[in-house]
């Protein structure tokens, strides 16, 4: 698939793949779901560099916990959803589960910058890690 948008991204463009923060935690479980996500941020890293004259920006963000239908699942899956849910909040930077519209944020910056006439990073950085403010205004 990056491989098409890269076709398809004029110069000046981003293609924003998405990843997890489980591939550094390495959680029992997620051997399928790590595999994969790892073979996005290595595409990520790949494509990066065969895009990189061309004046388009490759990168991956890689959320932590969001709420989704998955993690859902793996909550009511413990035998006490509740505390499963708070132990994991507990383990976050914000204190609660991420949403959608986080990681939406997070892609969507860059474009927002660019479109103020902002310079967003070092043009030969391809790999940036963002994180949102807690105390930022949402």
């Amino acid at each position: 698939m990056d491989q098409q948008a890269a076709k398809a991204v004029r110069a000046g463009g981003s293609i924003v793949n998405i990843s997890t923060a489980v591939t550094r935690v390495l959680a029992p479980g997620y051997t399928a779901y790590v595999a994969s996500k790892a073979g996005v941020e290595a595409a990520t890293r790949v494509l990066a560099k065969e895009v990189a004259g061309r004046d388009i920006t490759v990168n991956a963000v890689a959320p932590g916990p969001t709420e989704s239908d998955m993690l859902e699942s793996d909550f009511n899956s413990n035998p006490d959803p509740v505390a499963a849910r708070q132990c994991l909040e507990g383990m976050t930077p914000m204190g609660r589960i991420g949403k959608p519209d986080d990681i939406a944020d997070v892609v969507l910056a860059p474009r927002r910058s660019a479109a103020l006439g902002a310079r967003t990073g070092d043009p030969h950085q391809r790999r940036i890690r963002l994180i949102r403010n807690p105390a930022a205004p949402r």
